[in-house]
């Protein structure tokens, strides 16, 4: 085909077998402007378009422009910079992403965490209240028996009596509609006798129930067992206590400038328990001189620990801040004073012969050296070469 005669053509047997291995990919042609039939090889900064030769002097006279093979380089090179901060939020956004990830694996693996822990808690109440169900179940048949075993001891009792008593009962009965005159008479004394011994034997007989159904029961652990449940047992968000947590190491006293210094943060949740979960711990180190403030490398090494590492610039006073989810933490912010290797002062300064007893030097807003001499009280100001400028005696 006439679009293919400058093309390098291989069959598709050609091609399994390894001919298209040489082929290369042919540059496509420039494009074509539309009114003067020509390639469009040079860029107009000015109107932000391709044009070509003939467009340039016609249409594009003074404007800022260059050919296509030197520029595009250098605006590739411009926007794969000007890229490169969307790559560092998608770097940015792809960690935050594996965060979350972890994130929901710890939520996970405390929700599982969680969940042996109720059903053991309930478990164990569970097998207290059956334990004590069981102790409460045979008291309450001890007493059942107890009471019943009395009031059988004592319906036996009434039996016994009731017998005695029948025996006398019959016996007078039969007496009385059995014997003659004679005998009756003959046999009344002593049955009166029998009459009067059973009379006086079981005439005081407690007839009352030996015992009554008083058993009951009082479950008060009912009321306690629902407040514990509702007050004492109930799921909820542990958070890392500011007030209980703690900074330690030499980092939080002393650094030098120039060197990184580390320290340790512990951190508690509110039951004094160190946290599980990832805490947000950031840390500040202000110079109480100048306006110098450090910023700080964070990172978790378990177990509630975080370590905290800086590089002072300046020497003096710092003040060290720790907060813990926003909040500081106890003891912040600490005192950290940081000095400077002696080695890295540099070149002493040129002895000045003619200061008397100086008591403290300082630099001024221009940067001299003013000393303070003890004897004659007087500011002797001298410039960065050690010339002096300026006397300023007590009489001025």
């Amino acid at each position: 085909m006439k679009v293919f005669a400058s093309h390098k053509v291989v069959t598709l047997q050609e091609l399994k077998e390894g001919g298209g291995k040489e082929i290369t990919l042919k540059e496509a042609p420039s494009p074509m402007c539309k009114d003067h039939d020509e390639q469009l090889k040079i860029f107009c900064f000015d109107c932000n378009c391709l044009v070509c030769r003939d467009c340039v002097i016609r249409d594009h006279a003074g404007h800022m422009f260059e050919f296509v093979k030197k520029s595009a380089p250098q605006c590739k090179k411009t926007i794969k910079e000007n890229v490169a901060p969307l790559k560092n939020i998608q770097a940015n956004i792809s960690a935050a992403t594996r965060e979350i990830e972890m994130v929901e694996g710890e939520i996970s693996e405390h929700h599982k965490a969680i969940t042996g822990t109720i059903e053991q808690s309930f478990k164990q109440l569970h097998e207290i209240l059956h334990k004590r169900e069981k102790q409460l179940l045979d008291r309450a048949y001890d007493l059942k028996q107890q009471k019943l075993d009395a009031l059988g001891a004592q319906k036996k009792g009434f039996t016994l009596v009731t017998s005695e008593i029948q025996g006398v009962v019959e016996f007078v009965e039969r007496s009385v509609e059995n014997a003659t005159d004679e005998e009756f008479m003959s046999l009344q004394q002593h049955i009166q006798q029998q009459i009067q011994e059973q009379c006086k034997k079981h005439e005081h007989i407690n007839l009352l129930p030996a015992e009554v159904a008083n058993v009951g029961v009082r479950v008060a652990c009912a009321e306690g067992i629902a407040d514990f449940c509702q007050k004492r047992a109930e799921v909820i968000v542990l958070r890392g206590d500011p007030s209980k947590c703690t900074a330690e190491g030499p980092g939080t006293k002393y650094a030098e400038v120039g060197k990184s210094a580390k320290f340790t943060v512990h951190t508690v949740y509110q039951n004094g328990q160190f946290c599980r979960e990832k805490q947000v711990v950031k840390a500040d180190l202000n110079s109480i001189v100048g306006n110098s403030i450090v910023h700080t490398d964070v990172s978790s090494k378990g177990s509630g620990i975080y370590e905290v590492t800086y590089t002072p610039r300046v020497r003096g006073r710092h003040t060290l801040i720790v907060k813990l989810n926003g909040t500081q933490i106890a003891g912040s912010p600490l005192q950290v004073f940081v000095k400077i290797d002696p080695t890295n002062l540099g070149k002493p300064v040129r002895l000045i012969e003619d200061i008397d007893h100086p008591f403290g030097i300082a630099l001024n807003s221009r940067h001299e050296l003013v000393v303070a001499e003890f004897n004659g009280q007087k500011m002797t100001v001298f410039d960065k070469d050690g010339k002096k400028i300026q006397t300023i005696t007590s009489e001025k």
